[in-house]
């Protein structure tokens, strides 16, 4: 593989045919790479709309707080290396040529798909470019994606529905359930606004896990919301008092991911 084209084709060509979703191959293959995850914290982040602005706003408020943060998400628009960033910047494609390239017997070995090698490519790079704390966006469920071999400082569930129903579950319980299995042993757990019955599945697996968990509501109301288009103006009242936002992300959805991510930076 000679060129970043190639090397970006091999990645998206690796595939799990018939292997059920699982941990044990990212375990593996990331315990050889010396576990690059427990070099940095982490906020790990999932559920089934809104994880992706919740994880954003979280990297630009940390970032704007003066850390140097570490970003992963998907899917990409335009480019893979949309998916790692660093203070904004995309991991560059020598970086990814290099790591893939020397990675490739052990890719091999372990059967890695291609979201498997892209989490553990951000684990890598997020260590070499020394962040202070990195947040981390679930690709599929949470329980058994591969970003959950991580031990974050807090979790976060965004908002809850039916999606991909043939491998996470055909009720909201089921999907709930696969979402809360990011929860870790004493991991405090924030839960947006979601019907009773996903925070039923979240509660009862934080009591489980002897987590603390926050429901965003209860702790984060937005008490007025004015848009002023592009831009929506928000008053959040929590236990310290009110706070101003001025948020560049319409409607009430996102209204209710910046309460998630205030309930989530208040943990930290």
């Amino acid at each position: 593989m000679t060129t970043y084209q190639q090397v970006i084709d091999y990645i998206f060509g690796l595939t799990a045919s018939g292997v059920k979703l699982e941990l044990t191959r990212v375990k593996q293959f990331t315990a050889a790479l010396g576990r690059p995850y427990t070099a940095f914290p982490t906020i790990h982040v999932a559920g089934t709309n809104g994880k992706g602005s919740t994880a954003a706003m979280l990297a630009s408020i940390l970032e704007a707080a003066g850390l140097r943060v570490g970003l992963f998400t998907s899917p990409h628009l335009i480019r893979a290396n949309e998916r790692i960033r660093v203070n904004g910047a995309e991991i560059p494609n020598q970086v990814i040529m290099d790591h893939v390239t020397r990675w490739k017997p052990l890719i091999n070995k372990y059967q890695i798909t291609f979201f498997e090698l892209l989490t553990a490519l951000a684990f890598v790079y997020f260590k070499d470019q020394q962040v202070n704390i990195a947040i981390m966006e679930t690709g599929l469920g949470g329980r058994l994606d591969a970003t959950n071999v991580i031990t974050p400082l807090v979790s976060v569930i965004t908002s809850v529905d039916l999606d991909h129903m043939n491998i996470l579950g055909d009720t909201l319980e089921k999907i709930a359930g696969e979402k809360a299995g990011i929860i870790k042993s004493e991991v405090p757990v924030v839960l947006a606004e979601n019907p009773a019955v996903v925070q039923q599945v979240v509660r009862n697996r934080a009591r489980e896990r002897k987590a603390r968990y926050i429901y965003t509501p209860d702790e984060c109301e937005i008490v007025n919301r004015e848009v002023n288009f592009p831009r929506q103006t928000l008053t959040a009242r929590m236990s310290g008092g009110d706070l101003a936002i001025d948020s560049p992300l319409l409607g009430i959805h996102q209204a209710q991911n910046i309460a998630a991510v205030l309930g989530t930076l208040a943990q930290l």
